[in-house]
């Protein structure tokens, strides 16, 4: 689903036993420390979606369903995908 969008970012579970499972979506390669990763875990709550930017934790919203996260998921990285695309190129 996140391949559409961005082909060149990767969904990878992060399953440590003494922490909350949780699936991570980041650019590749992730070298750009500007870039976004995004963490994806459930509690009984929902669904969290949480974004690490510049060393920057923030949790961004809880979400019903997985399908409404993974929208939203899209969106973001969408916009992402086009602000990192020259608005123009100029041909000399």
């Amino acid at each position: 689903m996140i391949s559409i969008v961005a082909p060149s970012w990767s969904v990878k579970l992060h399953n440590v036993p003494a922490e909350v499972t949780s699936i991570q979506v980041l650019a590749e390669p992730n070298e750009d420390v500007t870039e976004a990763m995004y963490i994806i875990w459930r509690t009984q709550a929902g669904f969290h979606l949480d974004q690490l930017r510049c060393d920057v934790y923030m949790e961004l919203d809880t979400f019903a369903s997985i399908w409404e996260l993974i929208s939203y998921l899209r969106s973001l990285i969408a916009q992402s995908a086009a602000m990192a695309s020259p608005v123009s190129v100029m041909c000399h």
